[in-house]
C-alpha cells in the first residue's frame, strides 16, 4: 500500500509473520486428587486437568474453571479449586471447563483424628529419641519456667541440630507445636529452623534431604531478618517482641495434600500452594546457630491429623 508522505511525515513500515493458531478443542476433562476423604476442618486443592480426543493434555485458565460443591454445608469449594470440609458427610464436587465439559467426583469427609505421637520435653535422656549433629553439638539448658530446653549451639562457622529418630505416618497429615526463644543480639550467626520433612542421610554440613515443610527465624543474616520469619510460601512479618527472647508457639502443619501450613501463636501466618511434603514418613528436624544468644527450644509435641485450633481457611487468597 502507497503512505503519502508529501506532508513531511516519515513511514516506516514493518512486515511480521504470524505463526498460525492452531485450535484445540477439549474432549474431556478430569478432576486431579490426592484421594477422595477429606478430614473436617482441613482443607484440599483440586485441579482440573483436560485433553483432546488424541490424549494430548490441554492447560486451562483458571478464569475458566468453575467448581462447584452439591453441598457447601458438608464442604466448600472456591475458584481456585480449593475445598473446605466443614463437617461428616458425602458429597460431589464438580469441576467443568467453561460450563461444558465437566467431570464430577464423590468425596467423604470424616471427623478429624487427632493423636498425639510425640512428645518431647528435653529430659536427660533426650539422645535416645533425637540424633545430634554439628560442632559443637547441642546440649540441654534451662528455658520456661526453669524447665529443660534445648540450646541447638551452632557456631559462627556452621549450624548445629538434631532430628529426631522416630517417623511419623504423614498420610493424614502432621501437626508439629514447638516453643521458642529467639533473642536476637546480632545481625548474623543467629536463627533457628524448625520443620516436618524426611532425613536421607548425614553430610559435614548436616542432614541432607531434610525438611520439605520448615520456618526460620530470622528470615536470614542483616537487621532485617529479625522483622520476618522465612517459609516455603514467601516471607512473613514478625512481632517486634520475637526478637526479645520473649517465648511463643510455632505450628507447622502438613496437609493431607502436602501442602504446609505455619502458624504463630495460634495464627497461621503461610500456606504454600504446591505440595512440599514428597513423603509418607516424616521426621521433626531442628537446626540453627546461637552465637551470643541462647536461642532455645522448649517442649515441642506432635499429632498425628490436622487440629482445628488454628483457623486455616483465613489464608483464602
Amino acid at each position: 500500500r502507497k503512505i503519502d508522505t508529501s506532508g513531511g511525515l516519515s513511514a516506516i513500515v514493518g512486515a511480521y509473520w504470524l505463526g498460525a493458531w492452531q485450535r484445540q478443542t477439549i474432549s474431556r476433562v478430569s478432576v486431579q486428587h490426592l484421594g477422595d476423604t477429606l478430614y473436617a476442618g482441613t482443607s484440599h486443592r483440586l485441579q482440573l486437568a483436560a485433553a483432546e480426543s488424541n490424549g494430548t493434555a490441554i492447560e486451562v485458565p483458571m478464569p475458566v474453571v468453575h467448581w462447584q460443591s452439591s453441598d457447601t454445608t458438608i464442604a466448600s469449594i472456591d475458584s481456585t479449586g480449593m475445598v473446605y470440609a466443614h463437617r461428616a458427610g458425602a458429597l460431589v464436587i464438580t469441576g467443568s471447563a467453561g460450563g461444558w465439559r465437566h467431570h464430577s467426583l464423590p468425596m467423604v469427609v470424616t471427623r478429624a483424628d487427632v493423636q498425639s505421637v510425640l512428645e518431647e520435653r528435653w529430659s536427660d535422656d533426650w539422645k535416645n529419641r533425637w540424633i545430634a549433629w554439628g560442632a559443637p553439638l547441642p546440649q540441654i539448658t534451662f528455658g520456661l519456667a526453669g524447665q529443660p530446653a534445648l540450646l541447638v549451639n551452632g557456631d559462627g562457622e556452621y549450624a548445629s541440630g538434631t532430628y529426631s529418630r522416630a517417623r511419623v505416618n504423614s498420610t493424614r497429615g502432621v501437626a508439629l507445636d514447638a516453643q521458642v526463644s529467639t533473642p536476637i543480639t546480632r545481625s548474623k550467626w543467629q536463627f533457628i529452623k524448625i520443620g516436618l520433612g524426611s532425613i536421607r542421610s548425614m553430610a559435614t554440613g548436616g542432614p541432607t534431604g531434610a525438611a520439605g515443610c520448615a520456618i526460620q527465624y530470622p528470615s536470614g543474616e542483616g537487621w532485617q531478618g529479625p522483622t520476618q520469619f522465612s517459609t516455603p510460601a514467601g516471607m512473613r512479618p514478625a512481632d517486634t517482641s520475637v526478637a526479645t527472647g520473649r517465648w511463643y508457639t510455632v505450628r507447622i502443619q502438613v496437609f493431607p495434600d502436602r501442602t504446609c501450613g505455619f502458624a504463630i501463636n495460634g495464627r497461621a501466618i503461610a500456606r504454600t500452594t504446591i505440595g512440599l511434603a514428597d513423603r509418607d514418613s516424616m521426621q521433626v528436624s531442628v537446626e540453627g546457630q546461637t552465637v551470643g544468644s541462647p536461642l532455645l527450644i522448649g517442649p515441642v509435641k506432635v499429632w498425628t491429623g490436622v487440629p482445628t485450633d488454628v483457623d486455616w481457611a483465613a489464608l483464602r487468597p
